[in-house]
């Protein structure tokens, strides 16, 4: 599995636990309000597939930053404000998973033609050390 983008980690990692301090919620709440976001990231990563074919991967990109920030920071000053009766934090936050996570669709795949060919070997480092390790040690050979 492909490494995730930071903006789209920290929300899945640090999410929960701000849902639980900032919204009052206990955790296993917490955990019911992520399922949104990843709803919301997997319709993202779909809708990015997709746009990404129609406007390019350039404007895409563009698209993808630009709206995750902006809606990043808006949740960040509407941490204690309602809309629709609802926690406007949730909301702006799962907006923003759209595009934080969904365009990991579009730059994921991409990522490995970045690196030069001497170097594609090395760029996962000891992930990609340990999975061949694991693999030689099923054949019987040793370390490469």
């Amino acid at each position: 599995m492909p490494a995730r983008r930071p903006a789209s980690t920290a929300s899945a990692l640090w999410a929960p636990a701000l849902f639980v301090l900032l919204l009052k919620v206990t955790p296993q709440e917490a955990a019911k309000m992520m399922i949104l976001l990843t709803v919301v990231g997997f319709i993202g990563r779909l809708s990015f597939s997709w746009l990404s074919e129609k406007i390019g991967r350039r404007n895409s990109g563009g698209l993808l930053g630009f709206g995750a920030g902006i809606l990043i920071i808006l949740a960040g000053y509407n941490y204690d404000a309602t809309l629709f009766g609802v926690s406007a934090f949730w909301l702006i936050l799962a907006a923003a998973m759209f595009f934080a996570d969904g365009g990991f669709a579009m730059s994921g795949p991409t990522r490995p033609r970045i690196w030069p060919s001497h170097l594609q070997d090395h760029r996962h480092g000891l992930g990609l050390r340990l999975r061949r390790h694991r693999q030689d040690h099923r054949s019987g050979s040793a370390w490469r």
